[in-house]
């Protein structure tokens, strides 16, 4: 699911670098820098805990959990 961004950070260029929501900020917030190890470290992170989080049992109901996401994700 690809959403589009919700501010002005995300230019054409930042978004055709990836998904922006698995971007380290870094890269988010500067059109002009350039990708590093630690970017990728960082996106590594990010897709980890969101696959932990969509396909990981949990006490939280799917409402619950979309918010979750939505708000860590679409922050």
């Amino acid at each position: 699911m690809f959403i589009s961004c919700p501010n002005s950070y995300c230019t054409d260029f930042a978004v055709s670098k990836g998904t922006w929501q698995f971007m380290s900020a870094h890269l988010i917030k500067n059109i002009y820098a350039i990708h590093s190890v630690e970017d990728d470290l960082k996106s590594s992170l990010y897709v980890i805990l969101w696959t932990a989080l969509m396909f990981k049992e949990s006490y939280m109901t799917s409402v619950d959990q979309t918010q979750f996401i939505m708000q860590v994700f679409d922050a």
